[in-house]
């Protein structure tokens, strides 16, 4: 018996790890569509900012920036796959 639940706490750790990777895998993906689809102004500024480490102004350039990629997608007439 506990043999049969040491295995079911394994495989719940191991799916946990497989959903993190998942995760971790579409926000990198997320971010290359972002920095593709923005101007290189905008990407200098990010970098300006994470530099300053004010995180405030870094969020909001952020927003600015996913903005600005997705209205450079939607006028090449491409979305954001899901």
């Amino acid at each position: 018996m506990a043999d049969v639940l040491e295995l079911k706490a394994l495989k719940a750790r191991l799916e946990e790890k497989e959903q993190k990777a998942s995760l971790e895998a579409a926000k990198d993906q997320f971010l290359d569509e972002v920095l593709s689809n923005i101007s290189e102004q905008s990407f200098l500024r990010l970098v300006d900012l994470a530099a300053t480490g004010k995180k405030d102004l870094l969020k909001t350039a952020l927003l600015h920036c996913f903005m600005e990629a997705a209205a450079n997608k939607a006028a090449k007439g491409e979305g954001w796959e899901v």
